[in-house]
């Protein structure tokens, strides 16, 4: 039998955890500082949303083997596409907040390794029962939760790429929607290969044992996103971190390439990156409190916009957004048109793209539709004024803000 891996996070990660609000999403969505100053912003005359392209830093190389050292003996990775499934019994909310996880993780995974969330399963097993490629969520009775070190999560991972993350159920009832996605986030990382790491050397990462940094719905930490994207995209499965250097990553380059857009009206960004080869999308802003009925809406509302993003290749591309949601039926539409290289403003495929989306709450994901790939964000402003989200197509990754 192959061998096997477990984990479990404590109790502490309360403490940490329980001054969470709204914020950034896909990654670690506070801009760090710039290498060099960003270039002016450009207008668009169908969007009053203003678009630039600039440069900012992520860790070295060197930085970057040096946290992949934090795992202890081999790193297992998922070389086909792994399929993520909640038990039934699950509390309600697990689904919305495991389908945002998946979405944050993927942002820092190449397209053809983007985790999904199949059919429910009725039981958790043991852990050699999981079919290969697939992860398992569910909830179990844990010991002493009611004392600081007690056990919040636990996961267990095999060589032969199958995992189970167990969530303690006597304590999900009281957690946040951040929390609870922190908790995640968390469990699901380690069943792709990454390990704890000292919070000494490394306190804005979500793999601490003992303690998390505050997290918002969408995002991961930028150490454990680029951690991450090196492990999936530079290395073999089952290499000992202990012998990973920065050779093992290739060219790396800290300095990366930027394209983004703002929001005037709630203080909001959203972009993507090009990291080493890849485009990671992000988006920042804090999520809306209110419901839609506090906000004074109701029949059909339109948010309009831009979307920024780049091709498998590099290239830039923007368009225009337009979300269109019916608040009697929590459905709607996100469609993308106008798509056309950013450089010479040729235009990109057939121009468009069109997505069926939902509401839970004050985010929306698109559900099955004519394109490939999907959408998913959440509204911000005091009273929903804007909208932000991540596109992930096999030939576009980008992220969009649209103003209602």
């Amino acid at each position: 039998m192959k061998p096997f891996s477990f984990s479990m996070l404590a109790v502490s990660a309360l403490i940490f955890l329980s001054a969470c609000g709204g914020g950034g999403s896909g990654g670690p969505r506070n801009v760090p500082p710039m290498v060099n100053e960003p270039d002016p912003p450009v207008s668009f005359p169908v969007s009053s949303v203003p678009l630039s392209q600039l440069n900012k830093s992520v860790p070295s190389s060197h930085m970057v083997a040096s946290y992949l050292h934090e795992t202890i003996g081999e790193l297992w990775l998922y070389r086909e596409q792994p399929t993520v499934r909640i038990v039934t019994d699950a509390p309600l909310r697990f689904k919305p907040i495991v389908r945002q996880v998946i979405d944050g993780i993927n942002a820092w995974l190449p397209y053809e390794q983007h985790l999904v969330l199949g059919t429910d399963i009725q039981a958790l097993s043991p852990t050699v029962d999981v079919p290969v490629g697939e992860i398992w969520i569910g909830t179990a009775t844990f010991p002493d939760t009611a004392h600081l070190g007690s056990t919040l999560g636990r996961s267990y991972t095999s060589a032969d790429n199958r995992a189970q993350v167990e969530v303690n159920a006597s304590l999900s009832p009281d957690w946040s929607a951040e929390q609870l996605y922190g908790l995640l986030l968390h469990e699901i990382l380690h069943t792709l290969g990454l390990g704890h790491v000292n919070p000494a050397t490394y306190p804005d990462s979500i793999m601490a044992a003992h303690g998390l940094p505050a997290v918002t719905i969408y995002s991961v930490p930028k150490v454990d996103g680029v951690g991450l994207m090196a492990a999936y995209t530079r290395l073999p499965s089952g290499i000992l971190t202990k012998d990973i250097d920065p050779d093992h990553l290739g060219p790396w380059a800290s300095e990366v390439a930027v394209f983004q857009g703002e929001l005037s009206n709630c203080d909001c960004a959203f972009g993507t990156d090009w990291i080493n080869g890849m485009a990671v999308p992000w988006i920042d802003g804090a999520v809306t409190t209110r419901t839609f009925a506090e906000s004074g809406l109701r029949g059909t509302v339109t948010w309009d916009g831009k979307v920024v993003g780049w091709t498998p290749d590099q290239a830039t591309v923007s368009g225009d957004t337009a979300l269109a949601v019916n608040l009697g039926t929590l459905t709607g539409t996100a469609d993308f048109t106008n798509l056309a290289f950013y450089d010479d403003q040729s235009q990109w495929g057939d121009g468009d793209l069109g997505y069926s989306v939902s509401l839970s709450g004050n985010y929306f994901r698109s559900t099955p539709s004519d394109d490939p790939g999907y959408v998913s964000g959440k509204f911000v402003g005091e009273q929903h004024d804007g909208a932000l989200g991540i596109l992930e197509h096999p030939d576009l990754t980008g992220a969009f803000g649209a103003k209602r």
